[in-house]
């Protein structure tokens, strides 16, 4: 039984070498903008760069934003991020406004 142990304490320890460090949750979007952060979400990692929303299913559908800190999320009103932008900071924001409500069609999210 020992020598069993320690052959899975040597596994574990080799996986926890080799494996690529985690990933850094940067934001979280919602839509239905009727529901302040609730509804269907989508959690973004850091160094997320999407052209183009309708590959991940949420073109024109985010509503809500909340940015972790030391990040920030930039959403563009079309695919391929030709028309306008704008910039969210660490934070929440429960309702993105009529103008951007469900016209984020691109994003990317960076930490620092």
């Amino acid at each position: 039984m020992a020598k069993n142990a320690v052959i899975g304490l040597v596994a574990v320890g080799l996986v926890g070498i080799a494996a690529p460090a985690q990933a850094r949750l940067c934001a979280t979007v919602w839509e239905h903008r009727d529901y302040n952060f609730s509804g269907d979400w989508w959690q973004i990692q850091e160094g997320t760069d999407l052209g183009g929303l309708a590959e991940a299913n949420w073109d024109d559908k985010i509503s809500s934003i909340y940015v972790e800190p030391r990040c920030r999320l930039t959403v563009y009103a079309s695919a391929p991020r030709l028309a306008a932008s704008r910039s969210y900071d660490e934070g929440g924001t429960a309702y993105v406004g009529d103008g951007w409500n469900d016209t984020i069609s691109s994003l990317e999210c960076s930490c620092w």
